[in-house]
């Protein structure tokens, strides 16, 4: 990973990390003012949030650290593990407050203070959206899990904070006290749910499940800086670190190309490649030998081996780059 974005990301999850504390204390004291089971449960997930941010600062500091002996790929799988430790605690959270609101139910609900809870509400609401915006801007732009899991997190804290204004007004309009707790199981519901998508999509980074994305972003690039004489790609494969892609695929080249020559125009054909990515990776072509099948849609000139006139280019598909010619 390069150094600019390198500090970035850990910046920006040190800014993540300082403005959750400082929302979770507003969260707390709402819940202290109103006794409000569903200012509990945002309290709960800002909790949660700022436990899981003070984890992605450390993973956050790990992934960036370039390769080494051990690591040959990188450091960049354990945003995955950020991402995952996160989602697990939104799940925790989310099941406290259904048990919590269910007791409280149970037990006889109370709150007080309602207008003064409202005001703390708001504010926090307003935080959460400006931060979670910032973080998935950032996590988009630098491909980092742990940064956008982040942000997808706030982003369920601030529907939270919604429920929990549209719940005091509730409870303020009707006079029904017992909405509350209703109410903030569903919110723990929500939580669970987005707990559960968070680490199910960490996993599937942390066990290199395809990325159809990034597939497609691939062969984008390759399209867009074709060389005459690549004639396929086939057999493609992409495995993330990170923000970092490691890239395997075979490449189709003309028979009588020399190794020095074949080399030297795959070499520029993956630099091309990697500079119109705009994302970090490595590539690794396996050459094979061009077939009669393909002198159709071959544009290299002057072919000594060709039998058949060349008709159209074809474009690269993912479905041709994943198959075995």
């Amino acid at each position: 990973m390069d150094a600019r974005a390198s500090k970035i990301i850990t910046r920006t999850s040190l800014i993540a990390f300082f403005a959750s504390a400082i929302i979770l204390a507003v969260k707390a004291a709402a819940y202290w003012q109103t006794g409000s089971k569903v200012i509990l449960s945002d309290a709960m997930e800002g909790m949660v949030h700022l436990l899981a941010s003070g984890f992605t600062v450390f993973l956050i500091r790990l992934s960036v650290k370039p390769p080494d002996k051990e690591h040959p790929y990188g450091h960049g799988k354990s945003e995955f593990l950020s991402a995952t430790f996160e989602g697990g605690l939104i799940t925790l959270a989310g099941i406290g407050t259904i048990f919590i609101s269910i007791e409280s139910l149970i037990s006889g609900p109370t709150i007080r203070a309602i207008d003064f809870g409202l005001i703390l509400v708001v504010i926090c609401g307003i935080a959460n959206i400006a931060l979670a915006l910032f973080l998935l801007s950032i996590g988009k732009k630098y491909r980092s899990e742990a940064i956008t899991a982040s942000g997808h997190h706030l982003v369920s804290d601030f529907v939270t904070s919604v429920g929990a204004l549209l719940s005091l007004l509730a409870v303020e309009l009707t006079g029904y006290v017992p909405l509350d707790p209703i109410l903030a199981c569903v919110f723990g519901s929500y939580l669970c749910f987005t707990g559960i998508r968070i680490v199910k999509r960490a996993l599937n980074g942390l066990l290199d499940a395809r990325d159809e994305a990034a597939y497609q972003a691939f062969i984008e690039s390759a399209n867009k800086v074709i060389e005459p004489g690549i004639i396929k790609i086939h057999r493609l494969r992409i495995l993330r670190s990170g923000r970092f892609n490691v890239v395997d695929s075979h490449v189709v080249v003309p028979e009588f190309w020399t190794i020095e020559e074949a080399h030297e125009k795959v070499n520029i054909f993956e630099n091309r490649i990697v500079e119109d990515f705009g994302v970090e990776s490595e590539i690794h072509f396996h050459l094979d030998p061009c077939r009669r099948k393909f002198c159709r849609e071959c544009d290299l000139a002057n072919c000594p081996v060709r039998k058949e006139p060349f008709e159209k280019r074809m474009k690269y598909t993912v479905e041709e780059a994943e198959s075995i010619v």
